[in-house]
């Protein structure tokens, strides 16, 4: 897993969550707080929860490769109706 690049599904304030290789982790930041959506690059691994750092600005690109099927952005709530039809 180090090395691996995923999507921050839960803000990393220093913890949160993490999707990697099609798999939701417990994650920490030591690179202070990274929001919702932000790609990540794994560092460390202990015991079941990954470190973590941000992927930088100008790498985003080049690693967009690397994330697995699945691991998209999710869309803000926000977007989403209180019917849940995201047409309304």
């Amino acid at each position: 897993l180090i090395g691996t690049v995923g999507v921050v599904r839960r803000a990393l304030d220093p913890e949160g969550m993490v999707f990697v290789e099609g798999e939701l982790w417990r994650a920490r930041s030591n690179a202070g707080r990274i929001p919702e959506g932000q790609l990540v690059r794994v560092v460390g691994l202990e015991g079941l929860r990954l470190t973590v750092v941000p992927v930088a600005p100008e790498e985003v690109e080049a690693v967009a490769g690397e994330v697995q099927p699945g691991e998209h952005v999710l869309r803000p709530l926000a977007s989403i109706t209180r019917r849940g039809n995201p047409a309304q």
